[in-house]
């Protein structure tokens, strides 16, 4: 076993900072650094001794040469594995979890909502918030939980190709055999795929271009190349997509391993060429009759491709915001992970906006800031702002921006307002004609508030999609919860918005069932999502450009461009965005 592959990172990254002891010295606290790209077999000592003889002195017999030791954080040396323990009850961050491990994560966490109604109250009891210090300042808790009253937004009516369907209570909606309200396509689609699974990958590809065409597709016949996908040479990937760079093409990648999807995505940045990457039981299930995946699949061919799924009706609900004069600006920020305890790894801002054609069509680009910084680098927000204004007075005039912001906390409610909204309030003075009206949105989904419905009846219920909760909420600041999904496992969470300026002055039932709307506009699901679609993409860009950054890392380090040992990011801004740093014109990460 050598320090390669993807499972060895990912294991690396979840056990970064962890605490653990050498069984031979339980009272010792070591801090996990990273694993050895040696064996244990074959490492040595300064003394030229190898780890085993060290061991040996010391009586203990190393059963297990073939693995990889540990290198600390807190001292040095080399710690094998198999004498190594984990300190019980520590926390990991779901952003150090594989895909993987946080679906298992999350799952374990969900409970139905009465016994997490319980455990609140437990939870509650534990704290003994009544005690002496709080009588001694005359404060009294009460341990009932605050009632009120919700609102909930009617459903809103979903637009195919010249029909309209309703979602059901839940928001779900089915297209049948409806075509897609814009359905476009590609010239060529490509499968790359190994000789053993040429059969698979094109029965399940042929299965895909069969359904696409029945939504309104444009799609060729797809034409086989024979390539090794387990192939980590980022030179042999970048030839084989080089060849359909400049042409409206797609190439779909088909393979067993869960290796290639880093190396897949950097060749995709690097060339320009579209990929999608199935794995190979995926494409099993498709060829054999899963239909759900089945379109799934297809409704991200026809996003990447510049289509529109479907639109939500907002006409008769929407007075102030006009979407026709709007631009939408979603923004999410996704902090380093420590992959490599590198200092200079970057921040990556994941920018969206509707500047396309279609008011009611989203796409954006990331770049790169320094790490764990408070606020987005102005400097880089007012020049991707200013290239999506221009895009987007191509199509129609701007008099409205709204800007959504993903994720900051109350104290950092300032630093939004004085310097994100006031930079884009800025490029908004040289690039328009007239003084745009401005709106600031916060949405906070990762809060601790449950809401529960009909609790006193001692069988508390998730609450329904599309409810609104304003009681409860921070005094001082405009706010409500919204829900606007059904939890299908588990208590529904409820996501915090804070209005920081409005200067449409919108009213809440407006200002609410456009939010709702929002998050019907995923596109690749028939059914809401928990937060408004655009700001939900902006953290899928955020997160791809973070991933970009560490399949560099690993496989062309010294590519990356730095000035003065530091790295540039404006460079790998350019360098990894789809379009070298132009605004994709079709959202590519779907």
């Amino acid at each position: 076993m050598t320090k390669c592959g993807n499972d060895f990172y990912v294991a690396e990254t979840l056990f970064r900072n962890v605490k653990l002891y050498p069984i031979y010295q339980r009272e010792r606290t070591l801090i996990f650094k990273n694993f050895t790209f040696q064996n244990v077999g074959c490492l040595r000592l300064d003394d030229g001794r190898t780890l085993e003889d060290f061991y040996l002195h010391w009586n203990i017999q190393l059963q297990n040469l073939n693995e990889p030791a540990v290198q600390m954080s807190n001292t040095n040396g080399y710690f094998p594995l198999e004498l190594l323990e984990i300190f019980p009850n520590q926390t990991v961050p779901l952003s150090k979890m594989s895909k993987g491990l946080k679906e298992k994560a999350i799952k374990l966490n969900r409970v139905e909502p009465n016994i997490r109604f319980v455990q609140i109250k437990r939870e509650f009891e534990k704290l003994s918030m009544n005690n002496e210090i709080s009588a001694a300042f005359g404060i009294k808790v009460d341990s009932k939980m605050i009632q009120g009253t919700y609102e909930r937004r009617p459903r809103m009516k979903m637009i195919l190709n010249g029909t309209t369907v309703f979602p059901n209570e839940d928001g779900l909606f089915e297209y049948d055999k409806n075509k897609y309200y814009r359905a476009e396509g590609f010239d060529e689609i490509i499968v790359f795929s190994n000789k053993r699974e040429r059969d698979n990958s094109m029965k399940c590809v042929n299965k895909i271009v069969a359904e696409a065409k029945k939504k309104g597709m444009r799609m060729p016949n797809p034409i086989f190349q024979e390539f090794n996908t387990f192939s980590q040479n980022l030179d042999e990937w970048l030839d084989a997509l080089n060849d359909y760079k400049g042409r409206k093409a797609i190439v779909m990648v088909v393979d067993p391993s869960f290796e290639s999807h880093p190396i897949v995505k950097l060749a995709q940045a690097l060339t320009g060429v579209q990929t999608q990457h199935l794995q190979s039981d995926t494409a099993i299930k498709v060829s054999k009759g899963r239909p759900k995946t089945l379109e799934n699949i297809v409704h991200k061919m026809n996003v990447k491709s510049g289509g529109i799924n479907h639109l939500v009706d907002f006409d008769s609900y929407l007075e102030k915001i006009n979407l026709d004069e709007t631009i939408i600006i979603s923004l999410d920020v996704c902090h380093p992970t420590a992959l490599y305890n590198e200092e200079d790894e970057p921040s990556t801002v994941g920018l969206v906006s509707n500047y396309l054609a279609d008011p009611n069509e989203f796409a954006g680009i990331f770049f790169f800031q320094a790490p764990r910084q408070e606020s987005v680098d102005q400097t880089s927000l007012q020049i991707n702002v200013k290239k999506m204004l221009q895009q987007a007075k191509k199509h129609r005039t701007i008099k409205t921006v709204i800007l959504i912001r993903d994720g900051i906390a109350e104290g950092q409610y300032a630093m939004f307002v004085e310097k994100e909204l006031a930079a884009i309030e800025e490029a908004t003075t040289t690039e328009l004609s007239v003084k745009a009206k401005i709106v600031g949105i916060i949405v906070t989904k990762d809060g601790v508030v449950r809401h529960f419905m009909d609790y006193s009846t001692g069988n508390p219920l998730s609450m329904p999609p599309r409810s609104f909760i304003s009681f409860g909420c921070r005094y001082g600041f405009r706010q409500f919860y919204q829900i606007s999904h059904k939890a299908g496992i588990g208590t529904a969470k409820s996501v915090l918005i804070t209005v920081l300026r409005d200067d449409l002055q919108i009213s809440n039932e407006e200002l609410q069932t456009f939010l709702l709307g929002l998050t019907q506009l995923h596109q690749i699901i028939s059914f809401p999502v928990s937060i408004p679609a655009p700001l939900y993409q902006a953290d899928v860009l955020a997160e791809h450009g973070q991933k970009l950054f560490i399949a560099m890392k690993r496989c062309c380090e010294r590519d990356i461009p730095r000035i003065a040992g530091a790295i540039d990011y404006d460079q790998l801004s350019n360098l990894l965005n789809f379009n070298n740093g132009e605004l994709p014109l079709t959202r590519y990460t779907a």
